[in-house]
């Protein structure tokens, strides 16, 4: 950093970088910084930089100022603390406005005063080189005139020539001509004629002795291009600029000469004087013109300070409410408006505050309430998982009824096997009965010589009663073994509709997530109904199975009673042959009538197996859906914790969000 760059006033140490641009600067600043640079942007149109020449230049009016003005509000680049905020500033804009107010008003008065005293000084020396001009061009008349007298010869060329020496250079006083009695002098002496000969000898001169050749090289190279000037064809460029010692202060000074050629003599005459005699007298006005501007830039300042003051007041104000802004407070403020570009921007930053204001306010409330739902999310998200556990748990139940509903269900079918072996065996008898029926109808026909045989027959059918009487207690052990079994299945059916209750119950409490569950336990207590439905039709048979088998039962008791009294009544059977007769009859009725009832047993142990297997599939299709509910159940128990984990997230975002929004004050 340069000397120049920091500076010391009143205030904190002033620290600048050099040619830091306005965009460098709104890159590099936060909103206390930028709103009062482009203010001030706006009111100066001047750029945010000086060179360091011009700081170095402005150094010790800055400090001035720094002094004058230290009640003003600094904007300028300073470090400084305030409510906490390191903050960074370039000079006071009372200041800078100082400054570039002051350095406009000296650089138009120095224009100005510049223009005027050059355009002065080029007159002057325009001037000089015209009474130059004159002077020179009158000797040369002069020296015409006595050219002619000596032509007319009034007198010789000594005498003319010593004449001339009198008339431009004055008379001879105390050995050297006086000057002060010639009217061919420039300014009391200063310019005087003098003439050189071919050889650049002295010829005419005040003070140096006549015939005297150069003294050094320099005056003889400065008579020589006087000499080769005015020998020259070109009338206008008779005036040499040379540089000369100045004999009493033996100071190198510019000269300016005229010259002439005057060929009858050979001289080459002309004038010389100092160039900045021309112009002597404008030191005073120069002098006169650097007052007046300073004069004017002070009454400038004053004035300029006077009108820019409560501007600055209000920009001040507005730079404060932007730095607690900045700081975080948002609580209303009040500005002065007014129509100005700074009371736009009052107007325009009170809008501002307010509308942040409004923002966070509402970032606030969305933030409590985004909170509030994460934490509903959470417990619904833990209901929803408990829920899925139930309805897992339920769904396990399902399956483990449907495996032992189809292990049921098999047991039943391999006991309609052996009940389906003793209607066939049941139906063996029942023709043996026919049989013997007719049988015995025949022997009632051949008399009383058939009696043994009716004896044999009578036997025959006594065993075979005993036969039929013993399988129809075997299908009654069968039926009930089936009964239980279908109250068993009828049990797990209405377990099964149950727990399809139960699932739809859990399905409805989880909302969206279980309505693919209720759908499934829909299925499933359809399936349950079907189950329920179907075991009702074969508890039905059964009982109808069993009744009758109980009516077969006792006929068959009668018919073997029947038989014991005919087997009682061999021996008066002749006597008895009608009822013999009869008694055949009604044993060959009951034996169709058996025979059908078993053949309508049969049928129906049919129909039981049909629905049996129906069960079976219902069950197999029952356990299928159960295995797609788990893994259901599976994936909603993952959606759940997904949601969980969501929620957890959700819920410590907001906590970030209300933290970073509670330094705000509102």
């Amino acid at each position: 950093m340069s000397p120049s760059s920091v500076f010391m006033s009143n205030g904190p140490a002033m620290i600048r970088k050099p040619k830091a641009s306005l965009y460098q600067l709104i890159a590099a600043s936060r909103l206390e910084t930028v709103m009062p640079m482009c203010v001030i942007a706006v009111i100066s149109h001047l750029p945010f930089h000086f060179s360091d020449v011009f700081y170095k230049k402005i150094i010790s009016f800055s400090f001035f100022t720094s002094q004058t003005f230290s009640n003003t509000d600094y904007i300028g680049e300073r470090i400084y603390v305030q409510r906490g905020i390191t903050m960074k500033k370039r000079h006071g804009l009372a200041t800078r406005l100082m400054i570039v107010v002051a350095v406009i008003t000296i650089i138009c008065g120095a224009a100005v005063g510049t223009i005027s005293y050059m355009t002065a000084k080029n007159e002057l020396i325009d001037a000089g080189k015209m009474d130059l001009q004159h002077m020179a061009n009158s000797a040369t008349s002069l020296l015409t005139v006595l050219n002619e007298r000596v032509e007319n010869g009034e007198m010789t060329l000594e005498e003319a020539q010593e004449e001339a020496r009198n008339i431009l250079n004055g008379p001879i006083e105390d050995g050297a001509h006086d000057l002060s009695q010639s009217n061919f002098n420039y300014k009391n002496g200063a310019g005087y004629i003098i003439a050189y000969d071919s050889q650049a000898n002295m010829v005419l001169h005040p003070s140096e002795e006549i015939g005297s050749p150069p003294g050094d090289d320099n005056t003889k190279k400065n008579r020589k291009d006087m000499i080769l000037l005015a020998q020259s064809e070109d009338d206008n460029d008779s005036f040499l600029s040379y540089d000369d010692t100045d004999e009493k202060t033996e100071e190198v000074r510019e000269k300016m000469a005229y010259v002439n050629y005057f060929q009858p003599w050979n001289w080459t005459v002309g004038i010389t004087v100092y160039t900045d005699l021309f112009y002597k007298d404008l030191e005073t006005v120069k002098w006169i013109i650097i007052g007046v501007t300073a004069g004017i830039t002070i009454l400038s300042l004053i004035l300029f300070y006077f009108l820019i003051r409560p501007k600055l007041t209000q920009l001040k104000a507005v730079t404060d409410a932007a730095t607690q802004l900045a700081a975080g407070d948002f609580r209303e403020q009040e500005l002065k408006e007014t129509k100005d570009e700074i009371g736009v921007l009052s107007n325009a930053f009170t809008k501002m505050s307010g509308e942040l204001r409004t923002l966070v306010q509402s970032i606030i409330q969305s933030s409590d309430k985004v909170s509030d739902a994460a934490s509903e999310l959470s417990a619904v998200s833990e209901e929803t998982s408990a829920s899925s556990e139930q309805v897992g748990v339920a769904v396990d139940d399902i399956a483990n009824g449907a495996s032992s509903q189809a292990s049921d269900l098999e047991t039943t079918t391999y006991h309609l096997s052996g009940f389906n072996d003793s209607i066939q065996t049941m139906t063996a008898q029942s023709d043996a009965i026919a049989q013997a029926a007719l049988q015995t109808s025949e022997a009632t026909t051949k008399g009383s010589d058939m009696m043994h045989n009716l004896t044999s027959a009578n036997n025959a059918s006594m065993q075979s009663v005993e036969a039929i009487s013993a399988g129809m207690q075997e299908l009654d052990k069968n039926l009930q073994k089936i009964v239980r079994i279908t109250d068993v299945i009828e049990n797990i059916t209405e377990e099964t509709n149950l727990l399809a209750l139960n699932a739809s119950i859990e399905a409805a409490r989880a909302g969206e997530h279980g309505k693919g569950f209720a759908v499934v336990a829909s299925e499933v207590r359809k399936l349950a109904d079907q189950s329920n439905a179907a075991t009702k039709e074969i508890q039905q048979m059964i009982s109808s199975i069993t009744k009758e088998a109980a009516e077969n039962v006792a006929r068959i008791e009668s018919n073997k009673q029947q038989a014991e009294q005919l087997n009682h009544s061999v021996v008066a059977t002749a006597a008895e042959f009608t009822a013999i007769e009869v008694a055949a009859e009604a044993t060959k009725n009951a034996g169709n009538r058996l025979l059908e009832e078993i053949k309508r047993v049969t049928a129906q142990t049919n129909d039981i197996t049909d629905s049996i297997q129906n069960a079976s599939s219902v069950s197999e299709e029952t356990a299928a859906s159960v295995e797609e509910i788990a893994a259901s159940i599976a994936d909603q128990i993952q959606a759940v914790a997904n949601i969980a984990t969501s929620a957890e997230e959700l819920t410590h975002i907001s906590r970030q969000l209300n933290e970073s929004i509670a330094v705000f004050k509102l």
